[in-house]
């Protein structure tokens, strides 16, 4: 009996001691949030990622021929332990493609934090998510994603091109018939992206119904037919988008907008303009500019309302033949886009407030 008691007591007495040791263990390794030069200075102090132990996706940084380079950023990823290991995978891709990684990963970390779908090493692919004209979530952003990652760009990566392919495909299953004409279309993001093959069966698919829809008077169907299925610089395509714009729709009247400043920037060809327009023709294409961009910030719905809220401030603010200068109406219309996410909104409006003698002298 006295055997017992003593057996317990030791076993007691170890489990104490183990419990302690782990509880100063985990104490030890950095949160998340924690700084890049914190996380430094932690690898210091527990000696470092151990290369071999399977502890999370990004021990395969740890163990990349790239390591020494990129030592610190390597390990806040490998600290950080959330990131899937697709994540992980296609940056090691993008490093042997050759791609540098910009300003010692900070885009990287940015990434992280913001919860973009891959790591972005590069100021450009970063700002493609927060800054670009098309939010990266619409039909126009998510094929202009297709043509950055494709293999004619720098920043080609076939993976991430795949990411925003099939992102496409998913939003045209949903129903998005702008998504739908998009893959019936010959868009350079949809050339590029998809074979020949897969386009003959989006149009198979897709293209009679769209048509359909368009000719019911179904205004998104108009504006998909009109957008994508029609020839470019056409007066088919005038006429679906009007139909649509007529509508309602804030993107159709952006799509106009865009159609007529085509019309100052190129020929009847698709060159860029060589022969300058005369003051009457030019006047007239800023006079309907000016007209479909405040149409499309009135209706104030789809992906473009943002951007032509956004214009109609910069013609208050500047003044032109169309729109006389007016700050209270500029700040007004930026307001508007800045509720409907655009964020450079936000700076005219600081700007008009800190600094009107800007706006008096012209900026």
């Amino acid at each position: 009996m006295a055997v017992l008691v003593i057996l317990v007591i030791i076993f007691a007495i170890i489990w104490f001691y183990r419990s302690k040791s782990k509880s100063k263990q985990n104490d030890s390794i950095p949160t998340p949030n924690e700084s890049t030069t914190s996380v430094q200075q932690q690898s210091q102090r527990i000696d470092g990622p151990t290369p071999g132990v399977n502890r999370c996706a990004a021990d395969a940084l740890i163990n990349s021929p790239y390591y020494a380079q990129y030592k610190g950023l390597f390990d806040y990823i490998w600290y950080d332990g959330k990131q899937p290991k697709y994540k992980v995978d296609w940056l090691l891709q993008s490093l042997d493609m050759g791609h540098e990684i910009e300003s010692g990963g900070y885009y990287i970390m940015e990434s992280m934090k913001q919860n973009l779908p891959y790591f972005c090493e590069t100021e450009d692919e970063y700002d493609y998510f927060f800054s670009y004209l098309q939010p990266i979530d619409s039909v126009e952003g998510m094929e202009h994603m297709c043509v950055f990652y494709s293999s004619f760009q720098p920043s080609g990566h076939p993976a991430k091109q795949e990411y925003w392919k099939q992102r496409l495909c998913e939003l045209a299953i949903t129903g998005n018939l702008r998504a739908q004409a998009a893959l019936c279309s010959d868009a350079t993001g949809i050339q590029v992206s998809f074979s020949d093959d897969e386009r003959k069966k989006h149009k198979e698919k897709y293209r009679e119904t769209l048509f359909s829809l368009a000719e019911s008077g179904n205004a998104e169907g108009q504006l998909a037919v009109g957008e994508y299925l029609s020839p470019e610089r056409s007066q088919e395509k005038i006429e679906w988008l009007t139909k649509a714009a007529n509508q309602g729709l804030s993107d159709a009247w952006y799509q106009l907008h865009s159609f007529y400043l085509g019309k100052m920037l190129f020929d009847d060809n698709g060159g860029v303009r060589q022969a300058p327009l005369s003051e009457e023709e030019k006047q007239d294409l800023e006079g309907k500019m000016a007209e479909y961009v405040y149409k499309g910030a009135e209706a104030n719905n789809g992906a473009m309302a943002g951007w032509c809220q956004h214009e109609v401030g910069n013609y208050y603010a500047e003044g032109n033949s169309v729109f006389a200068k007016d700050l209270e109406k500029a700040k007004y219309w930026y307001q508007r886009a800045l509720e409907n996410g655009v964020e450079d909104a936000e700076r005219e409006i600081r700007n008009i407030n800190e600094h009107p003698e800007w706006y008096q002298e012209g900026r």
